[in-house]
């Protein structure tokens, strides 16, 4: 069994859904998931549960439950308790759906809100998980770039996606040099 870790950015254009999410969902369905699972055999995912691109990579894992014969996991990794509760309300509804039907509920660092939570959230993924996906734009600043640093750093295989052109690439060559 292998693990994926997903990190990615929580707005597009500013916003939490539209056309450019769409799009994005319609890619990882169609052109991600399959070669993840029927190709490098990855069946249980890791989601850091934050806005964005965690809880779609996360709805999409939970509908991926459907489409395959064998079972597919999902932790949430969530870096304290109540995160939620700065969000848009459709936000929190999109996160307590979710939470429902994960197979492992991880709450790490205790109940108040601390910036190194999330960065320790995503390191505590990166560390048990053999693959990152990241939705990543470039910005070399903020969790996300973050994430994908630290994956570098321990060498991690890392796939990457250009959330605007659709792009991706497996980056995991870069690690043999």
């Amino acid at each position: 069994m292998k693990t994926a870790c997903f990190t990615g950015h929580r707005k597009l254009k500013g916003k939490y859904d539209g056309e450019d999410w769409d799009r994005l969902t319609e890619f990882m369905e169609r052109e991600v998931f399959p070669v993840l699972i029927e190709r490098y055999k990855i069946t249980n995912f890791i989601s850091g549960m934050a806005t964005g691109f965690d809880m779609l990579a996360a709805e999409m894992v939970i509908r991926q439950r459907h489409k395959y014969n064998f079972h597919i996991s999902l932790e949430a990794a969530i870096p304290y308790k109540n995160q939620y509760q700065i969000w848009p309300k459709t936000q929190q509804m999109r996160y307590h759906t979710i939470l429902k039907v994960c197979d492992n509920v991880n709450i790490l660092y205790g109940d108040k809100h601390v910036s190194w939570k999330l960065q320790k959230r995503n390191e505590y993924m990166v560390d048990n998980s053999d693959f990152l996906i990241a939705m990543w734009d470039g910005t070399e600043h903020g969790g996300t770039y973050n994430c994908f640093k630290y994956a570098e750093k321990i060498r991690r295989p890392t796939f990457r996606i250009e959330p605007f052109s659709l792009w991706w690439t497996n980056l995991s060559w870069v690690l043999s040099m």
